[in-house]
């Protein structure tokens, strides 16, 4: 017996995922917009995650978007990419049509717009340290590099090949990468968490050395209290501080629009799902 199909079906996939709020959103976008749809949470491991994606696509699956630990995976999945996608070799939407697997990286629009809109936040001439070289880094990478910042340092907790990472990004003088115990003792303007603390009940402890009380620290993931790195910041006297609420909305009605061909209005959408 053939699988029913459902019309206008999209998911997230990530692990953990029952935290995440893209179904809410995407629903209030789809209120807004008069598209009606269907939104569902899919939990995989990495083992699984092909074929998680694949049974979604049998059942009817029109897109998808995909959250930590598998940005990088659905890169390596997707036949045709987006030029985002291709900078930052990482996917966050996934779209099914023709046959085909579609990849687009949103991540980036949605930091850039939240971080200088929202908070505003400009990036030109700044000191910027980012904690965490994943699938959520790659996707912010490319377009805070072109808001050219002064000094943009990216630590991760284990060693990686940094050369590739330079020439991925063309080498910009004022690119540098090392690990968390690094020696250098640079204060920041601004400080972004991109590693998944809290999210796997994995505490992290954050380099201190780099901590200046008068920086903007923004984490990419967001929860209804704080997150490990908004503690840690608060603790050691930060005052300017957000969670990445503004930049989930942002970077879902890009994906909205890839999807669906509008793009939703995206103020007062934080406030509902908080």
């Amino acid at each position: 017996m053939a699988m029913k199909k459902n019309k206008n079906l999209f998911g997230v996939i990530g692990n953990p995922i029952s935290h995440s709020k893209s179904p809410e959103i995407h629903i209030l976008f789809s209120k807004q917009k008069n598209i009606p749809l269907i939104y569902k949470r899919l939990s995989a491991e990495r083992p699984n995650f092909f074929e998680v994606v694949n049974n979604f696509i049998l059942e009817g699956g029109k897109g998808m978007n995909v959250t930590l630990p598998f940005k990088e995976m659905a890169y390596d999945l997707s036949a045709n990419l987006s030029n985002e996608a291709k900078i930052a070799k990482a996917v966050n939407t996934l779209t099914f049509k023709n046959n085909q697997i579609y990849g687009d990286n949103t991540d980036g629009v949605g930091f850039i717009y939240d971080i200088e809109k929202n908070y505003n936040q400009l990036l030109s001439d700044k000191k910027i340290l980012i904690l965490g070289l994943g699938g959520a880094t790659r996707g912010i990478l490319g377009p805070i590099i072109d808001k050219k910042p002064s000094l943009l340092r990216v630590l991760n907790r284990s060693e990686i090949n940094k050369v590739s990472i330079y020439k991925q990004y063309n080498f910009p003088e004022f690119l540098e990468i090392d690990n968390f115990k690094s020696l250098n003792d640079d204060k920041y303007d601004l400080i972004i968490n991109a590693t998944s603390a809290g999210k796997n009940s994995s505490l992290v402890k954050f380099p201190d050395k780099h901590m200046n009380k008068n920086a903007f620290f923004y984490d990419l993931s967001y929860d209804s209290k704080d997150t490990e790195f908004m503690l840690w910041a608060k603790k050691n006297g930060a005052q300017k501080l957000a969670q990445g609420w503004g930049m989930l909305v942002e970077q879902a009605a890009e994906s909205f629009k890839i999807w669906h061909g509008e793009r939703p209005i995206t103020n007062n959408i934080r406030e509902e799902i908080q």
